[in-house]
């Protein structure tokens, strides 16, 4: 099974969290999720709610899409949904690991019809 580090969605983040100005802990408190959980996520242990994954990408200029791009290469690398880095498990909410995103549980853009 290959480690968290070597997917591409870890080496974006990573990358993200590289070039930011700003500290850990502001990051995490600008994404709604405290820093050990941030350092977690990054290194593949606990997976990211998919609520969270648009401001994830805002937060650290990146791409929403790209980010699940990367994560559905991870999952059909590893054909396992669900799996994070130690452990298997299902979660009792729809959440996905960055290493492990499944296509069927990408959020549909909507459109807002302008008045």
């Amino acid at each position: 099974m290959p480690r968290f580090k070597d997917s591409p969605a870890a080496k974006m983040i990573d990358l993200a969290l590289t070039r930011a100005a700003r500290s850990r802990e502001d990051i995490a408190d600008e994404i709604g999720i405290i820093p050990g959980m941030l350092s977690m996520i990054r290194h593949g242990s606990t997976p990211l709610p998919v609520g969270r994954v648009q401001r994830f990408a805002e937060v650290l200029n990146l791409d929403a899409d790209e980010i699940y791009d990367a994560g559905v290469i991870s999952y059909a690398a590893k054909n396992r949904p669900w799996a994070t880095v130690g452990a298997m498990r299902t979660p009792k909410k729809p959440r996905i690991s960055l290493s492990t995103i499944s296509a069927t549980k990408r959020p549909q853009k909507t459109s807002v019809a302008s008045p």
